[in-house]
C-alpha cells in the first residue's frame, strides 16, 4: 500500500481487494474464494459448519483471513472484483476515509461455476451488524424509505444507480433474462456518460453546494484534496440531497444535475422578485407616511 500522502493510495489494488472479500466474509459469512491452485472454475466448496468455524476463528483473532485461506487450500477471487466508484469522505468529516466499492456478480444457478453448496448470508452475531440476507435492490431502497433500514449516501446512490438495471427481479430460471440484465449492467459499468469518468475511475468526495430549506444538495463532481492533482473527478451528472438530523444525512435522493440548477435558478429568481416586491411595498409605504407629514 502506497504511502498515506501519495495519491495511489486511493487507487484500485489487491489490498483493497483482498479487504473486500475478507469484509464480505466476516460479515455475512459468504466466501468469495476459489481453490488456490485452479487459475478458473468454481467457488469454494465449503460447508456452512466450516465457513462458520473460519469465520469465528478470524473475529476471535486466533488467525488471519490470509492465513486461513492458506489453510483450506484457497485464494480469494480478487480478479472477479469489478471497481464500482472510490469515495473520500467530505473534507469537513472529523475522520476521513477512502473507500473503494466493488461489484461482484455470482454465478447464475445454470453456471457450471457455481459451487453445490449454496451460500446464505447470516449475521456475524453482533460484531457489526445484526442481520444480513440477499433481497433485491428496489427492496433495500424501498425499506429505506420506509425508515425500516439506515443507508449511508454512497450506499443509498449506488443503489439508486443500480436500481435500473436490476428491477424487475427476473424469475430465478429465466437464465436468458438474468443474463440479458447482467450484459445492461456491465455495459452501464464500463460505458462513460458525454465526457463523465467510467463507473471504475470514478473518485468522489461530497460537497454541500445548495440548500433549499432544510435540504442540503451535495454536489459529487469532485474527486477530493488527495488527489486533485491527479486529474479525477467524481460524478457530474448526479445530485444527492439530504436533510440533516443529528448530524446524520437522512430523507435521501439521487438528483439529477441538470434539473437541481434549473431548481435553483427559479427558486432563487422568485426570491429576488419577492425582495423587490417587499422593497417596492416598503418604499411605497414610505412615501405615503411623507406625504400624511406634509399635509
Amino acid at each position: 500500500m502506497p504511502p498515506i500522502e501519495d495519491p495511489r493510495r486511493h487507487e484500485d489494488n489487491s489490498a483493497y481487494r483482498m479487504g473486500a472479500i475478507r469484509e464480505c466474509f466476516e460479515e455475512s459469512g459468504i466466501l468469495l474464494a476459489k481453490e488456490k491452485l485452479r487459475e478458473s472454475g468454481t467457488l469454494l466448496n465449503l460447508s456452512n459448519d466450516e465457513r462458520e468455524k473460519g469465520r469465528h476463528a478470524i473475529h476471535s483473532g486466533k488467525t488471519t483471513f490470509s492465513e486461513w485461506l492458506d489453510t483450506i487450500e484457497a485464494r480469494a477471487d480478487l480478479n472477479s472484483l469489478a471497481p464500482f466508484t472510490r469515495w473520500l469522505t467530505p473534507i469537513t468529516a472529523p475522520r476521513r476515509y477512502s473507500t473503494q466499492m466493488y461489484l461482484y456478480l455470482l454465478p447464475l444457478s445454470s453456471s457450471p461455476d457455481l459451487p453445490d453448496i449454496t451460500q446464505i448470508p447470516t449475521s456475524d452475531g453482533g460484531i457489526e451488524h445484526t442481520k444480513a440476507e440477499f433481497r433485491p435492490v428496489c427492496d433495500w431502497l424501498s425499506r429505506y424509505k420506509a425508515n425500516e433500514i439506515i443507508l449511508f449516501p454512497p450506499q443509498f446512490f449506488l443503489l439508486t444507480v443500480l436500481a435500473p438495471f436490476l428491477d424487475p427481479v427476473p424469475d430465478p430460471g429465466d437464465f436468458d433474462a438474468l443474463n440479458a440484465q447482467r450484459s445492461k449492467l456491465v455495459d452501464f459499468w464500463r460505458r462513460q456518460e458525454n465526457g463523465e469518468p467510467s463507473w471504475p475511475e470514478k473518485c468522489i468526495s461530497p460537497y454541500p453546494t445548495w440548500k433549499d430549506g432544510k435540504r442540503v444538495f451535495l454536489a459529487l463532481d469532485k474527486a477530493g484534496p488527495e488527489v486533485e492533482d491527479t486529474g479525477r473527478k467524481g460524478d457530474g451528472k448526479r445530485l444527492i440531497t439530504c436533510i440533516l438530523r443529528d448530524g446524520r444525512p437522512q430523507s435521501l435522493e439521487v438528483r439529477c444535475r441538470e434539473d437541481v440548477i434549473k431548481q435553483r435558478r427559479r427558486t432563487e429568481g422568485s426570491s429576488v422578485q419577492k425582495d423587490s416586491r417587499e422593497q417596492s411595498e416598503k418604499d411605497s409605504a414610505h412615501d405615503d407616511r411623507r406625504e400624511k407629514e406634509r399635509l
